[in-house]
């Protein structure tokens, strides 16, 4: 139904979800939020599957591990802009001159051998209460980095972070994809 309805890219929670819809026929880019490091790169290039990196060593992780396949794995770089779970640090993100300090963590990754930046993404805290200062506070942040993404050369990834509550609320957001996931279901 969702290819149906022009859905070209997903995202799932665990590795099992993933490899469901590679056997169901799936031919679509996948990409799995989970803490990645728990499969080696070869469980990813085996089923065509982006990892998730939240750190310097999950980045290492995946070159050395896709190295040993011969092969490049696509990664997407998650960033914590305020969800408080997963990711890089927004560190400097929130003043609005100079480059901050993870601009020059993704210019590292993006020069390992066997890592393709294929994505940048953050996820929304809280944009489904109607109070949306930090929500506008985490997107303000990930326009920055994107901003400075603009002038590195060589890395262009594709940047989400709209939920299901910005892909309804806060437009602004939507960059070049969405993920709706609890709306899928009918629910607010």
């Amino acid at each position: 139904e969702a290819i149906a309805s022009g859905i070209n890219f997903f995202a799932v929670a665990r590795m099992n979800e993933a490899a469901v819809l590679r056997n169901a026929g799936i031919k679509s880019p996948i990409l799995l939020f989970d803490d990645s490091r728990s499969y080696g790169a070869d469980k990813y290039i085996d089923l065509d599957i982006r990892a998730s990196v939240n750190s310097m060593e999950d980045a290492e992780y995946f070159s050395a591990s896709a190295a040993a396949c011969g092969e490049k794995l696509k990664v997407h770089i998650k960033v914590d802009t305020g969800m408080g779970r997963l990711g890089f640090l927004a560190d400097g993100l929130t003043s609005m001159s100079g480059e901050s300090p993870l601009s020059e963590k993704i210019k590292k990754i993006s020069q390992l051998p066997n890592i393709e930046i294929e994505g940048i993404y953050s996820h929304f805290a809280n944009a489904d209460t109607k109070d949306k200062t930090h929500a506008m506070q985490q997107l303000a942040m990930f326009k920055k980095l994107a901003e400075e993404l603009n002038t590195l050369p060589g890395i262009k990834p594709l940047l989400h972070i709209a939920n299901s509550a910005a892909v309804m609320e806060i437009p602004d957001s939507h960059f070049d994809m969405v993920r709706p996931g609890i709306i899928l279901y009918g629910l607010y």
